[in-house]
């Protein structure tokens, strides 16, 4: 069930570019680091269900969810290469940006998925408001 409800929550917040893998690997890691079926019963829903929304948060904060089996491959990173608004180049940042997509490529060896620093940035936001508003909630 906390799976499905983490998969809602991407569905209506289009601005969570989070794929089903990353929750999928998310959500194993979390009934690995808590094996007791009492955390994972229908009673515990909404304390397990919190639970898997904080490490989800902390994983895109802190860029930190790892694949289950291949602990090398980390599954969300920053891209090293920003967004320059008009497209159009000067000759010292084409170099920069060059030397970024060999970084990038280097990187794409033991990363999944890059997302921009400002994708990156709404995500956090949102899944802060959203820990916010759930703390808020059980108090």
């Amino acid at each position: 069930l906390c799976l499905m409800l983490l998969k809602y929550l991407v569905k209506v917040h289009e601005d969570l570019p989070l794929w089903s893998y990353y929750l999928k690997t998310l959500v194993v890691q979390m009934i690995i680091d808590h094996p007791d079926q009492c955390f994972w019963s229908n009673a515990n829903l909404f304390f397990a269900f919190k639970a898997c929304l904080m490490r989800l948060s902390q994983a895109v904060s802190l860029t930190d969810l790892y694949d289950t089996f291949d602990n090398r491959l980390k599954l969300l990173q920053k891209s090293l290469v920003g967004e320059y608004p008009n497209g159009f180049f000067t000759a010292k940042q084409c170099k920069r940006r060059n030397k970024l997509e060999a970084k990038k490529a280097r990187l794409g060896e033991t990363s999944r998925k890059f997302v921009t620093a400002k994708d990156h940035n709404v995500m956090k936001q949102i899944l802060n408001k959203l820990t916010n508003r759930l703390d808020k909630s059980m108090k």
